[in-house]
Formats: structure tokens, sequence, C-alpha cells
């Protein structure tokens, strides 16, 4: 019943979405990425919580002469692999407080080393949207 009279009324419901905003930060750094090794090294984080993902960063602070010798991959708890960076910087030194975020106004590959502020990944960190933050998160390096 309403101010227009008794009938059959259809119900709705709806949900919003659920945002968790969390900062994970690895607790085995600084390490060595060492030379000329194609397994590179990789340096875990936990994410205890586990949320649908609609956006994700990753910052890294990197000391290392020739930024063109590094390459960067995010992998996911489910295993998907995100290249960050590969040979970009040319004989420039470092990524300092770099920001890898696909909704950045620069591509990785369009900066100079230093490497300072947000750039686009290699590859879309878009990609992992949808899918679940929970569980053991790496960041790989590798100078082959």
């Amino acid at each position: 019943v309403n101010d227009c009279g008794s009938g059959a009324y259809s119900e709705a419901s709806f949900t919003t979405a659920n945002i968790i905003c969390g900062n994970y930060d690895s607790t085995d750094g600084p390490i060595d990425i060492p030379d000329a090794n194609t397994f590179g090294i990789n340096s875990v984080i936990n994410v205890p919580t586990t949320a649908n993902i609609t956006d994700i960063n990753v910052t890294v602070n990197i000391t290392h002469p020739w930024t063109e010798d590094i390459t960067m991959k995010l992998i996911a708890p489910d295993g998907t692999e995100i290249v960050l960076s590969a040979g970009n910087g040319a004989d420039g030194d470092n990524y300092t407080d770099t920001v890898f975020d696909s909704d950045a106004a620069t591509p990785i590959g369009a900066g100079t080393a230093p490497f300072t502020g947000s750039f686009q990944p290699e590859e879309d960190l878009g990609a992992l949207n949808g899918s679940f933050s929970g569980g053991y998160w790496t960041l790989m390096f590798q100078i082959p």
C-alpha cells in the first residue's frame, strides 16, 4: 500500500562496493639484485586481507646504476604476472619512489632515470581487477 493505492509491487535490493584500501610493505628488504642472473631475486609480500581488487599500484625504490639492466614483475597469488618495467632508462640510475599505476599519464618507457613519480607499467595492472587480494604477492627483479 502506498499513496497511490494498493497493488502488486516489486521488491529490489542493491549492494554497494566494499572498499578496503591498504598498503602492504615488503619485510625482506633491502635486497641485492644479482647481476647476470636470469632467475633474479624475489621480494614476497603477504596480504592478509582478501578483497576484490578494483585498483592496484606498486611502489619501488631501487638503487642501481644502468636501470636498463633491470626487469621487474609483479606476480599475484593466483600466478598472474605483470611486467612493470623491462629495459628502461638506458644508462641512468635508480628508481626512486617510483609508483607503477595504470592510470598514470606517462608510460615507464617514455620516462627517464632516475624514475621518480607515477608511471604506467609495461603491462596493465588492471588485468588484476576482479581477482582477490589475499595471499603472497611476489616482486621479481632480474638482471639477465
